[in-house]
């Protein structure tokens, strides 16, 4: 029962696992530069959709609204975002909805925006209507005659 094992070719498996490690180090290599292109490729896909959304959502938007309220627009458009989803839907068409899901035209906004007490109050007030300080409402008309010449009165202290 005292059998001799067989002789191993342990210099063939040496070089069959240097071979395999070396795979091993290859396929490592075009992971971490396949992972690398991804991130680029990522990064680049979502700066494209910033410009997109900012070209067709936000400088629209701001330029709709930013001049009907008195505050500056970067404190104004946080409050907007509490009562608004500001978003681009499927087919690249920005989409204004109520938090309650009411999809809301950029022309019927201001309808919604007067209804929010905190919105309404920094609101521009409408110009137009009343008088206004145009077409000489608020000037003084002046005679063209000259005024009396006032008498000279002595100084209370004697001093000329």
């Amino acid at each position: 029962m005292t059998e001799k094992p067989e002789e191993y070719d342990v210099e063939g498996l040496l070089r069959k696992n240097a071979e395999l490690l070396n795979e091993v180090k290859e396929l490592k290599a075009k992971l971490a530069d396949a992972q690398g292109a991804e991130a680029a490729a990522l990064q680049a896909v979502s700066d494209a959709q910033a410009t997109v959304r900012k070209v067709t959502l936000e400088t629209p938007l701001e330029g709709a609204l930013g001049g009907c309220f008195v505050a500056p627009w970067r404190v104004v458009r946080p409050l907007l975002d509490e009562h608004f989803t500001f978003d681009m839907g499927a087919d690249g068409v920005s989409e204004i909805k109520t938090l309650s899901g009411e999809v809301v035209a950029l022309d019927g906004l201001m309808q919604h925006v007067q209804t929010i007490p905190d919105l309404a109050a920094m609101l521009r007030p409408p110009s137009g209507g009343g008088a206004s300080g145009g077409n000489n409402a608020g000037r003084v008309v002046r005679s063209e005659e000259k005024p009396e010449p006032k008498p000279k009165v002595a100084s209370p202290f004697g001093i000329r």
